[in-house]
């Protein structure tokens, strides 16, 4: 063997070097969770009408805009969602009410007015829209009945 140069190593523990490196590579990447953007089931305008939940774009939304109010009788918070993932905004309502009532959440286009919306009886809990293209400039919706009487509506900002 010579000393001068790389030829020291046996040629055989060289490939073995080789060998382990390619097998603990490709065990690393075997682990590494999938990120929200790859386990995200639509983007943009393939979202429009879907649910934010199912699709995996709810894992990496946040609030970009919120209005609270309390005519449903106690604390309700109607916020507009965004997914950078999913490219998509949704409006989601949550409250924690005295009265069950009746109630429209809708994620509305502010260019347009289209909109898509889920309606229900509502009471203690949180309730989401369909999503729609996050490239539109958009606000979220709220209107309810209360099962005592009265109604009203309230609105977020738009985004």
């Amino acid at each position: 063997m010579r000393t001068a140069d790389r030829l020291t190593i046996p040629k055989w523990h060289r490939l073995m070097s080789f060998a382990v490196a390619g097998v603990l590579a490709a065990t690393v990447l075997a682990f590494v969770p999938a990120t929200p953007a790859s386990a995200a089931g639509c983007y943009a305008a393939s979202c429009e009408g879907k649910d934010p939940s199912t699709l995996g774009c709810a894992a990496d939304a946040y609030t970009v805009a919120v209005v609270y109010d309390d005519r449903l009788g106690y604390i309700e918070g109607l916020e507009l969602r965004y997914s950078p993932a999913c490219r998509a905004n949704w409006a989601r309502l949550s409250a924690r009410s005295y009265y069950p009532a009746w109630v429209s959440i809708s994620v509305v286009n502010d260019a347009n007015r289209n909109n898509f919306k889920t309606t229900g009886s509502f009471r203690n809990s949180y309730r989401w829209s369909p999503m729609m293209d996050g490239s539109k400039r958009v606000f979220a919706s709220a209107g309810f009945a209360l099962d005592s009487g009265g109604s009203g509506n309230f609105r977020t900002g738009a985004y």
